[in-house]
């Protein structure tokens, strides 16, 4: 998911590495489309420290200098730790690609026949919708139910 710039070139794709205990910001991201994993902060460890690759460091631990390529979370709320993201990082609603990512182990999700998932859904999911998505990694299925509707309500008042 490319970032769009006000001249019109495109970014990199944004990609982040977000300290563990910020785990429900983990999956909004992911519900957003953004690649996230989820790890300790770094330690002398150079292939997971800020700046090695190109994932930007999401972390509530008090920094004591800046550090190029961290973003410091203030807020408790989730929802406010996203806000937050989303402003530091300048991102627009139309460059979000929202659940296309796998919210447990963040894979693409990919498209499947609805023959396919009979059986490993509920009954009455299987016969009230005809779309599915499915994680190549961990097996989930998913589909777009209520919940769905509720956060794209939530991600469009992120937006207001």
């Amino acid at each position: 998911m490319g970032i769009s710039l006000s001249n019109g070139q495109t970014e990199k794709p944004i990609q982040f590495r977000v300290d563990r205990p910020l785990g429900k910001l983990v999956k909004w991201l992911r519900l957003l489309g953004f690649d996230t994993i989820s790890e300790s902060l770094p330690t002398a460890n150079k292939n997971t420290a800020p700046g090695h690759d190109d994932r930007i460091w999401i972390t509530k631990a008090k920094l004591m200098v800046s550090v190029q390529g961290v973003i410091q979370i203030r807020a408790n709320n989730p929802y406010d730790q996203l806000r937050q993201v989303i402003t530091a990082l300048r991102i627009q609603r139309q460059t979000l690609k929202p659940f296309t990512r796998c919210s447990t182990c963040n894979r693409e999700l990919s498209t499947v026949a609805r023959e396919t998932v009979r059986g490993r859904v509920p009954d009455y999911i299987w016969e009230t919708h005809r779309q599915f998505r499915a994680c190549d990694c961990c097996h989930k299925i998913f589909w777009p139910g209520s919940h769905v509707d509720r956060h794209r309500q939530i991600i469009d008042q992120l937006f207001e």
